[in-house]
């Protein structure tokens, strides 16, 4: 058997209630499975916790008032049910005027409903109130809204159904009260954001002079936006043991800065050397987000109920459940706010990752004549000779190529041309 069908025998078997062929398979699994052993030490504990409680006494006059009681409910019952007989008897008697009257009712119903269609479709369709109706119309009641108020946007989205352990525990007696039992999907939770919410980020590789003093410049640029510094690494891209003041350092910087100082750090940051590769993204998580709020607010009116149901439950199992679900209710809740709480903190800051690369400057100093100067003129009268031999031999592959066609008009040519002379003699 497998562990959950084990889990809803526990209860049973500490009661006595199963036979004996099933307390032996339970008894074994209780053996093999350590799951459900520390289960059903928990109910035993729990049970033996119950069992030390004091007994409290009764208050005074409980007998009387409690027989009083069950003397006016066995008086309401009686005459419910007299009035149930005495209905019954009618309609026993009358269901013949009363399937008249329903088949009038029917018929005057279709007949209302047929006129209001045909007045309906006498509307000119061309008319602005014909237009103003059809739109209002076709648009749904229960899909989310939005509006604007003072530059925020709001939201609206119908809550998640009930979850389903608490039918099972109704089912099994309990009586929530008719706030418990209003279906979840009836609220609409409303979360008011400030615009549309974006995790903005850029990139951007420099190429700058003096590492040091421009790398010192942005990490102050960043700070003084009330941003921060979230990482940063520098090495040497060519090192000079002999003279390591001109060695060429190259790193990189990731910073996160507030949304409404963002443009402007990225500009500033443009600003301290030379922009080599440069882009800008933005992910709108603005739905993402909604539902995720709404849904929040869905799961603590869910908790609340399910707290309500764990008052009025009065046997081990259906406490034992109602508790299982509450975890598992609460644990969502952590879990989709601490991704709010992420979101807030992407948006609210955002990311702009820098990468930088030293060079020389070209007005420093003079650059020496390269040693290898004599072996680059080699390569480059080389290549020359090379292109020349080329061209060469596309010249003569593309003489041979037509030669027999300068041939073919060489021998029907020539006899053209010395027939025409002779004519032009003549004449």
């Amino acid at each position: 058997m497998k562990c959950n069908d084990i889990q809803e025998q526990i209860s049973l078997y500490i009661d006595n209630m199963l036979d004996d062929n099933d307390k032996e398979i339970l008894i074994k699994h209780l053996e093999e499975c350590n799951q459900c052993s520390a289960e059903y030490d928990s109910l035993i504990a729990m049970i033996n916790m119950c069992r030390e409680l004091p007994m409290l006494e009764l208050p005074e006059n409980y007998e009387i008032g409690l027989n009083n009681k069950l003397k006016t409910a066995e008086a309401e019952n009686e005459e419910k049910v007299q009035i149930t007989t005495i209905v019954e008897k009618i309609k026993q008697k009358n269901w013949k005027v009363y399937a008249s009257i329903a088949a009038v009712f029917i018929v005057f119903v279709i007949s209302v409903t047929g006129l209001n269609s045909v007045k309906t479709n006498e509307i000119d369709p061309g008319s602005e109130i014909a237009h103003d109706n059809a739109i209002i119309y076709e648009q749904p009641t229960a899909s989310p809204e939005e509006s604007r108020s003072d530059g925020n946007m709001q939201f609206s989205k119908s809550s998640q159904d009930s979850p389903v352990v608490e039918n099972e525990i109704v089912g099994r007696g309990l009586e929530p009260s008719s706030d418990m039992m209003a279906p979840v999907d009836a609220v609409e939770s409303q979360v008011i954001t400030d615009g549309r919410k974006v995790i903005k980020n850029a990139f951007l590789s420099l190429d700058i002079e003096n590492y040091d003093e421009k790398f010192e410049k942005i990490i102050n640029l960043v700070n003084a936006s009330g941003g921060y510094v979230e990482h940063s690494d520098t090495q040497y891209s060519h090192y000079v043991p002999d003279k390591p003041e001109e060695s060429l350092k190259i790193g990189s910087i990731t910073a996160r800065v507030p949304e409404n100082t963002f443009l402007s750090i990225v500009d500033q940051v443009k600003g301290v050397g030379i922009v080599t590769n440069f882009g800008m993204g933005g992910q709108d998580i603005t739905m993402q987000y909604r539902d995720t709020v709404n849904e929040v607010e869905n799961l603590k009116i869910q908790e609340k109920r399910l707290r309500e149901i764990m008052e009025k439950a009065d046997n081990v199992k259906d406490i034992l459940e109602v508790e299982r679900e509450l975890s598992r209710v609460r644990g969502d809740i952590n879990r989709m706010t601490g991704d709010i709480k992420r979101w807030d903190d992407l948006v609210g800051l955002s990311t702009i990752n820098i990468s930088l690369n030293e060079i020389i400057p070209k007005d420093k100093k003079i650059e020496p004549v390269s040693d290898n100067i004599w072996e680059k003129a080699g390569k480059g009268f080389i290549r020359t000779i090379n292109e020349m031999v080329s061209m060469l031999e596309v010249a003569f592959v593309g003489f041979v190529s037509i030669l027999p066609l300068l041939l073919l008009m060489l021998v029907i040519g020539t006899p053209t041309i010395l027939f025409i002379k002779k004519l032009r003699r003549r004449q």
